[in-house]
Formats: structure tokens, C-alpha cells, sequence
């Protein structure tokens, strides 16, 4: 569980406890004005306890407005927790946790890379020499296809990116497993470039959907 998790659990148990206290103090506000009612109740003859018995109801009345004031007060902050508790659990559900963040970039330029290199071997270049590479990145994208999507997400943002990582995971397992000179062959070559065309299409929707800033992506290939 990460840090927004317990962020959350912190912001949300502060704010119940301060409730507890703010209905704590409007009780001792209500027990104060009871006081100050049976008081003023009493008519005492004698000057000196009329005095005392003045000052006593207006301690009590004092006493009041302040617990009123710091419920009110608790009430207010209660209430400023609780909402930043849900923005920080809403924030966990639509965000990339710092997992998949670093999956998704890293595929980015993983699928991008090997792009290039498919459409070189399409224009002529020599299969044996792109092989080696290719096999080398379409491991790590087997390794990031086999990671699961953070669970703090929502359902659907969760499959979007299982989805996602499955595509990546079968075409890595599918190209790091062809053999030099199958990548010779035009019709294996478009296949597999039609593969991240979808596979970038996916990625269209990761990015619209998390608000990735592509352009800050394209600066760092």
C-alpha cells in the first residue's frame, strides 16, 4: 500500500476523531447552558450570593460560546479533512501509481525503438544485425507485460492498462522468439508492424486517459 493509501486512512481517521470531539463540546455546551438555565432560576435573598450566583451564570455562558466556538471550529476542519481525504483516494483511482508510470514510459520508447527497427529491416536492412536488440527489448517488455496494473485504480482504468500490458507482453514473447531470418519475410515484417500500430493505439488512449504529456516524451527520444 502506498503512500496516498495511508494518506487517505490519516485524513479520513483525523477527521472522525475531530467529529467525535466537536459532539463532545456541543455536549459540554448543552450541559454548561443547562447549568446556567436551573441558575438563573435561583433568587438568592442575600446580596453577596446574588453577586457570586451573577458572576457563576455569566462563567457559564462564557463557558458555552467557547465550547460552541471550538465545535464549530472542529466541525470546519473535520470537514476540510474529509474532503481532502476523498480527493486524495479520488487522485489514487485516476492517477499512474509510480509502477505503472515507469511501465508505460518505458514501453513508450521500447515500442517506439522497435518500430524503427522493423521498418528498417522492411527497407532493406540486414535481420541478423537488428535481431540482437530487438530480442533485448522485447524482454523487458515481456518483464513490464508481466507486471500487474496498480490495484488502487478504478475497474476500468485497471483493464485499460491489463489490456495495455498484455499487447506489450505478446508481442515481446512473439518477436523475441523469431528467428533472424522469418524477420526477412515482408509479410511477418507487416504483421508485426500492424501489431504496434494497435499497440500505439492503446497507448493513445493511456495517455488521453492519465493526461500523459506525450510531447515531453518525444523531447527525451
Amino acid at each position: 500500500m502506498g503512500i496516498l493509501y495511508w494518506l487517505f486512512i490519516g485524513l479520513l481517521v483525523s477527521s472522525i476523531l475531530l467529529i467525535l470531539v466537536s459532539i463532545w463540546y456541543i455536549y459540554l455546551g448543552i450541559q454548561s447552558s443547562r447549568k446556567r438555565q436551573m441558575l438563573k432560576m435561583r433568587r438568592p435573598k442575600n446580596k453577596q450570593k446574588r453577586r457570586k450566583l451573577k458572576k457563576e451564570i455569566l462563567r457559564l455562558q462564557k463557558q458555552k460560546q467557547r465550547y460552541m466556538r471550538s465545535s464549530f471550529l472542529l466541525l470546519l476542519v473535520s470537514i476540510l479533512l474529509t474532503m481532502g481525504a476523498f480527493y486524495t483516494r479520488f487522485y489514487q483511482q485516476t492517477s499512474l501509481s509510480a509502477n505503472d508510470g515507469e511501465i508505460i514510459v518505458q514501453s513508450y520508447f521500447l515500442v517506439d525503438s522497435i518500430e524503427k527497427d522493423i521498418q528498417g529491416i522492411q527497407n532493406g536492412a540486414d535481420p541478423e544485425k537488428s535481431q540482437e536488440k530487438i530480442r533485448t527489448m522485447t524482454a523487458l517488455m515481456v518483464t513490464y507485460g508481466n507486471l500487474p496494473p496498480s490495484g488502487s485504480l478504478t475497474k476500468e482504468r485497471q483493464q485499460m492498462l491489463k489490456k495495455y500490458y498484455q499487447g506489450i507482453r505478446e508481442l515481446g514473447m512473439n518477436l523475441n522468439s523469431q528467428a533472424a531470418r522469418r524477420l526477412g519475410d515482408p509479410k511477418i515484417v507487416e504483421d508485426y508492424l500492424s501489431d504496434i500500430k494497435q499497440l500505439k493505439q492503446s497507448q493513445q488512449k493511456i495517455f488521453q486517459t492519465f493526461k500523459v504529456n506525450e510531447s515531453a516524451l518525444k523531447q527525451k527520444k
